[in-house]
């Protein structure tokens, strides 16, 4: 069985539902630290007229070095709907907008706590729109990796999932944690992800600009999304 682990990022960009597509249970790691400088955990970009432009969920509390799921929105900026009008006036003219949009606004604007609820919500949609089997579970809902971290912790939900492969990204992030010795020691095998972006229909003309939310997949290729994970 093939599993990856990642944080639960904000509607985040394609090659992160590459990975998803790669591996039979794909972990939401919810009970790590929430960063303290800026993250995809909160923000992500899309394209609009004026080019590549930041959308970003305010959260509460930012330094207390709280995990993931324990990191709440700061629901008083009044975020929600001026993104989603962001989001509304870029993609309107996408092929996928008219598709997806509804439903899709109805899950951003509902009223959610904590970030982690939002960004799972937004996920599973993204997951099922796509047409993806992957099976999603929280670190948190696991047994084995409770207050373990780092490599550890990633080691634990493995062998708690019983994983006979481990797809891991290739940024710094991802390997700090991963020594190919114990994963060997474990009879896991690693493999990395080899993910280049597709170009796809984009609004607004000018060069392809890769790398933006999934929702900038969805909304301009609607059901041919798959094409390009």
């Amino acid at each position: 069985m093939i599993v990856a682990i990642h944080q639960p990022n904000f509607i985040p960009w394609v090659g992160y539902f590459n990975k998803i597509s790669k591996c039979d249970v794909f972990v939401l790691f919810d009970d790590v630290q929430f960063p303290r400088a800026k993250t995809f955990g909160n923000r992500v970009e899309i394209k609009t007229n004026t080019g590549p432009t930041w959308l970003t969920v305010p959260v509460l509390q930012r330094g207390e070095m709280k995990n993931f799921n324990e990191t709440e929105i700061d629901n008083n900026q009044g975020w929600g709907r001026k993104t989603a009008k962001t989001l509304k006036l870029a993609y309107q003219k996408g092929a996928g907008f008219n598709q997806y949009w509804e439903e899709f606004e109805q899950l951003y604007l509902a009223k959610y706590t904590y970030l982690t609820e939002l960004n799972i919500a937004l996920m599973i949609y993204a997951v099922a729109k796509l047409g993806l089997t992957t099976k999603l579970v929280l670190s948190s809902e696991l047994a084995q990796s409770k207050d373990l971290n780092g490599a550890e912790k990633i080691l634990a939900i493995l062998k708690e999932l019983n994983a006979t492969e481990y797809l891991s990204g290739k940024g710094a992030g991802s390997r700090r944690y991963i020594d190919e010795a114990d994963f060997a020691a474990a009879n896991i095998k690693l493999s990395w992800q080899s993910y280049e972006p597709k170009h796809y229909r984009q609004q607004w003309g000018g060069d392809f600009v890769p790398n933006l939310s999934i929702m900038d997949l969805l909304f301009n290729e609607g059901p041919d999304s798959i094409k390009y994970i």
